[in-house]
């Protein structure tokens, strides 16, 4: 999921991962992983995402 830039801090965003976190299907699911930018982490914290993984971690390569 990602919110457009222009219609950010309205909500948006937390409403959607609500939905997600607390979704009935979704109980019993035992991780959710998500990838974002370092910029992102902070908003995520607030579910209890943490990047104390030591990886995996996101590789591009441009030709």
């Amino acid at each position: 999921m990602i919110v457009e830039a222009s219609p950010r801090n309205r909500g948006l965003g937390r409403v959607l991962m609500e939905a997600i976190i607390d979704h009935p299907s979704l109980k019993s699911v035992g991780q959710l992983d998500i990838c974002c930018l370092s910029d992102m982490m902070p908003f995520y914290r607030k579910w209890g995402f943490t990047e104390d993984l030591g990886g995996p971690y996101l590789l591009k390569r441009m030709r």
